[in-house]
């Protein structure tokens, strides 16, 4: 017998996934620049510091979740 699991929806604060979305653009726009003009920079360390600014932004985004009322 197979259980599915439900994952539960966590409610944040509009305006913080607004400007969380905004930085995610960001960032998605710098990791294009660097895979696609490498010669202006080193790659992997824009890439690795990107990936530490998501992880970043992600933490936010749990720090400020709002508490399910239920």
């Amino acid at each position: 017998m197979r259980v599915e699991r439900r994952h539960q929806l966590r409610r944040v604060d509009p305006d913080l996934l607004r400007q969380l979305a905004r930085l995610g653009n960001n960032l998605n726009q710098l990791a294009r620049w660097a895979n696609r003009d490498q010669r202006y920079a080193d790659s992997a360390a824009v890439i690795g510091r990107l990936i530490e600014i998501d992880r970043e932004l992600a933490a936010l985004r749990k720090a400020y979740e709002i508490p399910d009322e239920r």
